[in-house]
C-alpha cells in the first residue's frame, strides 16, 4: 500500500480504491448432428451475466460537497453475441 505519512501522494496521484468488480460471463452451446461427418453448432457469448453495476471511485475533490462519495457508475451494459458454426 504505501509508508505512513504518504497519504497526501496517494490522493494527488488517483490512488483511491474503488468498489470491487464482479463479472461473470459465459458461452452456453449446443451441438446438432446433421450427418455423420458434420455438425452444426449454435452458440451464445454473454458478457456481464448478471448485469451488476461498477461503481466508480470516489470522489476525491477536498471543496466538493460530494468529497468522499460515490456518485457515479463506470460499468457497459450486458453484451449478447449470438453465432452458428459448420464443422465437417
Amino acid at each position: 500500500m504505501g509508508r505512513a505519512g504518504d497519504i497526501h501522494n496517494i490522493v494527488l496521484s488517483g490512488g483511491v480504491r474503488a468498489p470491487g468488480v464482479q463479472y461473470i460471463s459465459g458461452s452456453p452451446f449446443k451441438d446438432f448432428q446433421i450427418r455423420e461427418c458434420m455438425k452444426m453448432q449454435l452458440r451464445t457469448d454473454w458478457e456481464d451475466l448478471t448485469n451488476t453495476p461498477i461503481f466508480a471511485a470516489p470522489n476525491t475533490t477536498p471543496t466538493s460537497s460530494a468529497f468522499g462519495r460515490i456518485i457515479a457508475t463506470q460499468d457497459e451494459p450486458r453484451r449478447i453475441f449470438m453465432g452458428l458454426r459448420l464443422m465437417f
